[in-house]
């Protein structure tokens, strides 16, 4: 996902409310601007894209708060943005389940672990 330094990044596609905390607190933004690594962008009701150096971008439904990366990032082939935030969160549950599911059936020998 990270290769080289993120440094022309643009907030664009700005509908709504979205606010952009350059670390003097969050602070509205109407229009495409750019942003740095570190930057933080937050969706009241609205929504924003962030444009990498690389052509990659990250889509921000309404609600959310995002990141901007220090360094960019790669991009699917298809359609040069990021998986969705349902489908990460979706993976996320699969590993978390996965790793649930193997602690279960280890076997354990009904004794409580030692500290």
């Amino acid at each position: 996902m990270l290769v080289s330094s993120a440094q022309a990044s643009l907030l664009t596609g700005i509908a709504g409310s979205v606010s952009l905390n350059t670390g003097e607190g969050f602070k509205p933004v109407t229009e495409a601007t750019s942003v740095s690594p570190g930057d933080r962008v937050r969706t009241g009701n609205g929504s924003a894209e962030i444009i990498y150096d690389n052509g990659c971008s990250v889509k921000i439904g309404a609600g959310q708060v995002v990141l901007v990366l220090t360094a960019t990032p790669a991009c699917s082939s298809e359609n040069g943005s990021f998986p969705s935030m349902a489908t990460l969160a979706v993976g996320g549950l699969v590993v978390v389940g996965g790793i649930g599911a193997a602690v279960l059936f280890t076997g354990s020998s009904g004794k409580p672990a030692s500290p």
